[in-house]
């Protein structure tokens, strides 16, 4: 009688440990969690047998931020690659790549500036200077030419060295959300608005502070790792799909959606060129003290 009550008592257990990982949340998607599926038994029962149960991969879903989000008709002409193709759009086609000999937090920088730069605090409600965990360098592309063989560029592999960060990492909750930073800007008119989605996706975003469908006429910020709000995401996808006569348009403030993790990357070029989002005297000037010449940033 003994192999046969084993047997059963040690089903009902595995049964019910089971039941119990299914219903606990995941630290880590698609991790391999073994399973005891026999608990310490007395000596007489037999040996304790251990089995790897596979669990499924558990993708995180984006909430809504409860924003409503309107359209804007952008100035022609419109972007002339397809969007998840265009390297000044989609920042994953370039790619980025960390870098260890730059410091992290903001930095003083000399040369003139803009009063009415995006200011990247206003990412955050309460606005702060986050911590910045990590800087990275973003890839550099090549366009090949009109009419050459990769009519859409190319990733040549190297990065963009100058300045020495072109994106950084920024410390966040996942509970938290993420907003259109605030600037001197605005497009439109009846009704106003202040930003463009150049791009979109589940996890990253593209928009600038004009109404032109490229990243050359002005300000434009990428924020990558990011869980776009769906009703954006499926706002910009049809619009794009429209011929992108038109696109999403926001306001300063609204939200657009969650992080995904830990860590949001942020990068922000001016009409085409990649800044350094560190610049204190540029985006974070409640930060700054005033000075081009001699910036100090506190």
């Amino acid at each position: 009688m003994k192999p046969r009550l084993f047997s059963l008592v040690s089903l009902v257990m595995a049964v019910g440990m089971l039941v119990l990982l299914a219903g606990a949340p995941l630290a880590q998607a698609g991790r391999e969690i073994p399973v005891l599926v026999n608990p310490v038994q007395p000596s007489d029962v037999g040996a304790v047998t251990t089995y790897t149960v596979y669990l499924p991969f558990v993708t995180k879903t984006c909430g809504s931020t409860g924003e409503t989000y309107g359209t804007i008709n952008m100035i022609p002409p419109v972007a002339d690659h397809p969007d998840y193709l265009h390297a000044d759009l989609n920042i994953d086609l370039r790619g980025y790549q960390t870098t260890s000999n730059t410091p992290l937090g903001l930095k003083a920088i000399t040369g003139p500036t803009d009063a009415n730069a995006p200011q990247l605090k206003t990412l955050f409600s309460p606005n702060r200077v986050p911590t910045f965990v990590q800087n990275y360098q973003v890839g550099n592309w090549n366009w090949c030419g009109s009419g050459g063989a990769c009519p859409d560029g190319s990733n040549p592999g190297t990065f963009v060295t100058n300045p020495p960060v072109t994106l950084s990492g920024f410390s966040v909750s996942t509970s938290e959300k993420i907003y259109i930073p605030t600037s001197g800007y605005q497009i439109g008119a009846n009704p106003v608005y202040n930003v463009a989605v150049l791009y979109a996706t589940s996890k990253q975003i593209t928009f600038i502070y004009t109404a032109q469908d490229t990243v050359a006429s002005g300000y434009a910020i990428h924020i990558d790792k990011i869980c776009v709000d769906p009703s954006l995401l499926a706002l910009y996808q049809s619009t794009n799909a429209a011929g992108r006569d038109y696109l999403p348009a926001l306001r300063h403030g609204q939200a657009i959606g969650y992080p995904l993790g830990s860590e949001i990357v942020v990068s922000i070029v001016d009409r085409g060129g990649f800044q350094d989002p560190r610049s204190c005297k540029d985006w974070w000037k409640s930060n700054w003290n005033g000075s081009t010449s001699s910036p100090v940033c506190f």
